[in-house]
This record gives C-alpha cells, structure tokens and sequence, in this order.
C-alpha cells in the first residue's frame, strides 16, 4: 500500500496534517521525505494579477532556456 500525505516537521518528529485512517498504531512504515520546491513554500504568500502572469510566462525576456 502507498500513501501520500503531507506532515510538519516538530521537535524532531514528523507530524502528519490529518489523520492516518489505514495505518495501525505503533506500525512500522517506511518515509520518503520530498521537501517543497519554491512553488509551494510561496504558495498563496505571492500574490500576482493571472494577466501579468501570463504575459511574464509568455515573454522571451523570462525564458529559462536563455539563461
């Protein structure tokens, strides 16, 4: 069985954000830890008009493929 949650990191203990329904206490699982990229740490804290949005992403000045 594969689970995807998202969970705090607290006094060294990893925290789940809502409850895990298929998994007994004291089970032993096995944890792939994926830190958030940019793009989730700075979600809903940017806040940005959706028209700039796409004029930044439709424009050559920000290409990534230039850099």
């Amino acid at each position: 069985m594969s689970t995807r949650i998202e969970a705090a990191y607290e006094d060294g203990v990893l925290k789940p954000l809502v409850p895990l329904r298929d998994i007994q206490e004291h089970a032993r699982v096995v944890i792939t830890v994926e830190a958030p990229g940019v793009v989730e740490q700075f979600r809903g804290v940017v806040r940005i008009d959706p028209t700039i949005a796409i004029e930044i992403t439709d424009s050559a000045d920000y290409s990534l493929l230039d850099s």
